[in-house]
């Protein structure tokens, strides 16, 4: 085995390149493979390394000064970065600063200040803001040490550019990148990373490292920020060591190297556990030989075994057959289910049509049952006759009480005649026995006692007489208080309806919808916000529509109404969303038109230009809404009247099949038919109401309600007057029949008086003829004066009947024209209820179409929950299927295409495993055991190895990538070092010096050598010089020199140095500063921060230089000035 070696760097007194040697061989074997890997050769031939510098280092030193020239005669000057450099730093209450802000420049900044000024803070606060170590910067152990005195936390914020096409993350964070990192004494330390714009985007130390490495930023690389005390000891008394050290760190060499060394490690450790394992091959080889053997043991139950894996094989696919058979039934049954589906889909549609159509046909029929309006008009006539007829009637049954009163007055009289022909006969007998006198006393009495009959015969004609008189002028004022009453009344519903005008009218003035229905104009909204199956809905019509003669208004407002309110539609599937849409705002009974949109030609429908329509005094804005119109309402063809009259001779002349809408008076309105046999019939249209009466308006708004105000005004007047007249007549027609009914009484005492002095008479009569000889003479008188009073009672009786007929004539038109009235209302309100049965039977029919629509609705959702049942089924029996079918496959290759049924195998193999287990107990194991344990024991060797050589074969190729990573390391390190050895000669010989630097990558020293103008005048041969023999200047001049050339050699875009001119004379630090100035202006993307205490007399400030002059500050506040 190859003794192990290390990584080592092995080099003459200049740099040298290392070169690598691979052992190879061939390898057959496990026990070739435990030769361990080892890292390659790195000795350095010396005679390659300085063939190397002598073929390249005369050419890159003439493409230094190339360009150097090129820059001197064009003042060429590199260009500004697009990121990575720091635009602005600002610290609070850090280090000795209360407050410190400093806005860098793109490309030079200068730092100046006395001693204790606080410049070295700017360096420690880039360091710390971007997430370096407290130790790095040289100035404390730990973040407290640099909170001000006084202070509980302090807090650094650096700005960095973030533009160019290489930005980090720039759609977050935009032009700038601010870092803010805050800490205090408990030592929590906290980061703010933000945008341009001060949106903070993470909190978190990561974010700031990946922002670090996109941007090549090395806050710990000592050659990107070098600190004071680390320029101080570089520049002054640095070993060569430790300037080997530096220069290995600063290119990040020293890095990869420790990290190659890692790899080389583990590659080793690995070797090393592979060996280990490789020691276990024999005794896992071992252990397979056993197994194999046993199983040879075994083989006579292989046979055996077989029949088993055969059986079983057959088993598997009797089990996928069944399955398969289960699946055909169930894709069967959801065959069955989908087939049902279309039918039950087919009845929806056809309960939903017929739902459309008895919907359609409600709205027609609803509209026809409001065109035959009410029969208010008639009522109240009917109701007018009724009040007369009553007092009619009333006249007639006092006149009926009057002839019955007659009746009894003239029994009664009829009665005294038979006593008085009885008294006659007693008289004859008894005439004997009287004398004169008594008859003359007699005689005088009957006189005054008939004298009294005449007083109460005409007292009793008088009062009869006031009787009429009161009771005809109290049906006269009865009369006139009816008509006042109806006036008042008829003036009361027309303040009523001017009233709800007048609200209607001030709702109309915020709203010119709502004539139209509630809420129109939400309904509207919601209507243009909804998507609908056909064109948006079109409604309410009456928008659209406008009047252009007013006298027209009342009778279109009647006929007109409904379709003014309508909506329309063109799809029938929008009906039950738009429905719904109105119902929620209140417009319940509002009608929806189905209709396409067809604009037709109407002109054959029209009757001669002379004739007006309804179409030809209404302006429509939309011609579809004009066909709906006339589709719904016949508006092209109907004819207007002004009167009735008029309107039946329309219809004469018109002939045909005619129909007439007359009256310019809402009290006069009429539908007049005419018939194509010359017939016409006529009926009263209702007064228009409500909204109706805001329709057809042509008035503004404001008109419109100043004329409503006044004609609710007129109204109210009508009202007083009439009410006022009506309760005058009232109490003068209750005084009349109050009078009357005195009458009346006193009649009815004179009558009783009358009666009374007759019977007197008639007393009288029968004690002169008992007491007084009488004669038939004035038995015949008196009998006579009876005969007389019947004769008196039946004239006055026949006047009665007279009176009673002529009342009775005046009864029979008034009765015939109530008669007449009422077979109009009974006729009316037949139309009504068949127009209401006929809705009520198409209701009926829509409440079964929704009844069917639910049900059908019902058994889709049953029909597809069994569908979607089956499906799952029938998924889960293919999924089963494919699973079993993929089992079967993985089991028995071999499909059996006719297996037995599975019980019939699963018998036959239960008995073949019996016979096995018989044959097994012999061998003290299974075949399967057997079998499984030689599978496992080959396994195991062979994975064991194919493992190790797989891990050597591994580890080898890991040993060789680190070796050619090694290997270009060496060559980064050889040019690296020429880099920076051409360009070491390069800035000395500014000031005239000559000198080379010297690598031993094995002692791992880095030295110079420099010989100045001096020593190149005094001596011919003078010899290199070591620095510590150079003066302070010279020394800090050389070292300046290789800082520059090794910064020649990193990426990084910042570049920070403190106080580097400390031990420079005048003379160095002049050449120095404008070599470091020329240096950083040529330079492409860099950013220079450099710190000294000196003034910058001498330096020639341009625009890509910036000085930021700093005063000592306070210890408990800082103050900034700038210089520039």
């Amino acid at each position: 085995m190859a003794p192990k070696r290390r990584v080592t760097i092995q080099s003459d007194s200049e740099d040298e390149a290392p070169r690598s040697t691979q052992r190879k061989r061939q390898r057959t074997s496990v026990e070739d493979t435990e030769a361990e890997v080892q890292p390659v050769d790195n000795a350095i031939d010396q005679e390659q390394e300085l063939q190397f510098e002598r073929e390249h280092e005369e050419a890159f030193m003439q493409r230094v000064q190339e360009r150097a020239d090129d820059v001197k005669k064009h003042k060429v000057i590199g260009g500004v970065a697009a990121m990575g450099i720091i635009e602005r730093v600002e610290m609070l209450d850090f280090m000795c600063h209360a407050y410190l802000k400093f806005n860098f420049g793109p490309q030079i900044n200068f730092i100046i200040g006395h001693n204790g000024s606080g410049k070295s803070a700017v360096l420690t606060a880039i360091t710390i803001a971007m997430g370096g170590k407290a130790a790095v910067t040289g100035r404390g152990s730990g973040l407290k040490s640099f909170i001000k005195e006084g202070k509980q936390a302090s807090e650094v914020t650096i700005t960095l550019k973030n533009r160019g096409d290489e930005a980090f993350k720039h759609d977050l964070y935009g032009d700038s990148i601010v870092i803010t990192r805050k800490f205090d004494f408990k030592g929590s330390s906290t980061y703010k990373i933000k945008s341009k714009d001060g949106v903070l985007i993470s909190n978190k130390k990561e974010e700031l490292s990946a922002i670090c490495d996109h941007m090549n930023i090395q806050v710990d690389n000592p050659m990107n920020v070098l600190t004071q005390d680390s320029a101080r000891q570089f520049l002054s008394a640095s070993h060569p060591s430790e300037k080997y050290q530096f220069f290995l760190k600063g290119t990040q060499l020293s890095q990869l190297s420790d990290e190659y060394e890692i790899c080389f490690a583990n590659v080793r450790q690995t070797s090393k556990i592979l060996q280990q394992k490789g020691k276990v091959l024999p005794d896992l080889r071992s252990a397979a030989q056993a197994a194999e053997d046993r199983f040879k043991e075994a083989e006579k139950a292989v046979e055996l075994q077989k029949k088993i894996d055969k059986l079983k094989n057959e088993l598997v696919w009797a089990h996928v057959k069944e399955k398969r058979d289960d699946l055909k039934s169930k894709l069967s049954n959801l065959g069955k289910a989908r087939a049902r589906l279309p039918k039950v889909e087919e009845s929806i549609r056809e309960a939903e049509e017929r739902f459309e159509d008895c919907n359609e046909r409600i709205s027609r029929m609803e509209e026809e049952h409001r065109s035959i309006g009410t029969v208010d008009h008639i009522r109240a006539q009917r109701d007018e006759l009724k009040k007369k007829i009553h007092i009619l009637n009333q006249e007639v049954q006092e006149l009926a009480g009057d002839q019955k009163d007659i009746n009894s007055r003239i029994k009664t009289e009829r009665a005294n005649i038979k006593n008085v022909e009885l008294q006659i006969d007693a008289e004859t007998k008894r005439m004997a026995t009287h004398t004169n006198e008594r008859r003359e006393r007699a005689r005088a009495k009957l006189e005054e006692a008939k004298a009294a009959v005449e007083n109460a015969e005409a007292r009793l004609k008088s009062l009869e007489a006031q009787m009429e008189e009161k009771a005809q002028a109290a049906n006269d004022v009865r009369s006139e208080e009816n008509e006042f009453r109806a006036a008042f009344e008829a003036a009361k519903r027309e303040m009523e309806e001017c009233e709800n005008q007048i609200k209607v009218a001030r709702d109309s003035e915020k709203n010119a919808l709502a004539p139209y229905g509630n809420n129109m104009e939400s309904v509207i909204r919601d209507v243009q916000k909804t998507r609908w199956h056909g064109k948006e809905p079109l409604g309410p019509l009456g928008r659209y529509v406008k009047l252009k003669d007013p006298k027209w208004a009342d009778v279109l407002r009647v006929n007109l109404s409904g379709s003014m309110v309508s909506w329309a539609i063109t799809d029938a599937r929008d009906r039950g969303p738009l429905k719904a849409l109105l119902e929620r705002y209140g417009n319940r009974n509002a009608p929806i038109i189905i209709s396409a949109v067809d604009v037709f030609d109407y002109s054959r429908g029209e009757p001669p230009q002379e004739y007006l329509t309804p179409l030809r005094v209404l302006a429509f804005s939309n011609e579809w809404v004009t066909r709906l119109f006339i589709n719904q309402r016949s508006i092209e063809s109907i004819v207007l009247a002004r009167t009735r009259a008029e309107g039946d001779d329309v219809c004469g002349r018109l002939g045909g099949n005619c129909h007439a809408w007359c009256g310019t008076d809402s009290r006069e309105l009429y539908h007049v038919y005419g018939y194509s046999d010359g017939g016409k019939q006529s009926k009263p249209m209702p007064f228009p109401s409500g909204n109706q009466l805001q329709m057809f308006v042509t008035r503004d708004t404001r008109a419109n309600l100043e004329f409503w105000n006044q004609k609710f005004g007129a109204a109210q007047k009508d009202y007083s007057e009439n009410k006022a007249k009506a309760e005058d007549r009232s109490n003068l027609a209750r005084k009349l029949m109050n009078e009357s009914r005195e009458a009346k009484d006193g009649a009815r005492r004179a009558h009783q008086a009358l009666i009374g002095a007759k019977n007197e008479v008639s007393r009288l009569q029968i004690e002169a003829n008992e007491e007084l000889p009488a004669g038939l003479a004035g038995l015949q008188e008196l009998k006579k004066g009876h005969e007389d009073s019947i004769e008196s009672m039946k004239t006055q009786f026949a006047a009665i009947v007279e009176k009673k007929a002529e009342v009775e004539r005046k009864l029979e038109p008034l009765n015939a024209e109530s008669d007449k009235l009422k077979a109009e209302m009974d006729d009316f309100d037949a139309r009504r209820e068949k127009h209401s049965n006929l809705i009520e039977g198409v209701v009926e029919e829509r409440v079964k179409a929704t009844s069917d629509i639910e049900h059908w609705k019902k058994k889709k959702a049953e029909e597809e929950a069994t569908i979607k049942d089956a499906e799952q089924a029938a998924e889960t029996t293919e999924a089963e299927l494919v699973d079993w079918t993929k089992t079967a496959r993985e089991m028995a290759p071999t499909e059996f295409k006719e297996p037995r049924p599975s019980a019939d195998v699963n018998r036959k193999l239960e008995s073949a495993k019996g016979a096995l287990k018989k044959q097994e107990s012999k061998q003290g194991a299974s075949v399967e055991e057997i079998t499984a344990e030689l599978t496992r024991a080959k396994k195991a060797y062979d994975t064991a190895v194919t493992e190790i050589k797989t891990m050597y074969a591994l580890n080898k190729e890991l040993s060789d990538a680190v070796n050619a990573r090694l290997s270009r390391w060496h060559d980064f390190r050889r040019h690296i070092a020429l880099r920076c050895k051409v360009f070491f000669q390069f800035n000395l010989a500014h000031r005239g010096y000559f000198g080379k630097v010297l690598f031993d990558h094995t002692a791992q020293t880095l030295q110079l050598r420099v010989q100045t103008e001096e020593m190149a005048a005094t001596q011919v041969r003078a010899k290199d010089k070591d620095p510590k023999a150079l003066s302070g200047g010279e020394k800090s001049f050389s070292t300046i020199c290789l800082l520059l050339a090794l910064w020649e050699s990193i990426g990084c875009p910042i570049r920070c140095l403190d106080e580097f001119d400390v031990f420079m004379d005048a003379v160095n630090r002049r050449i120095s500063m404008k070599m470091m100035i020329d240096t950083a202006k040529a330079s492409d993307g860099k950013q220079y921060i450099l710190i000294t205490p000196q003034d910058m007399q001498n330096v020639s400030i341009t625009d890509a230089v910036r000085v930021h002059r700093m005063i000592d500050p306070e210890r408990n506040q800082g103050i900034l000035q700038f210089g520039s």
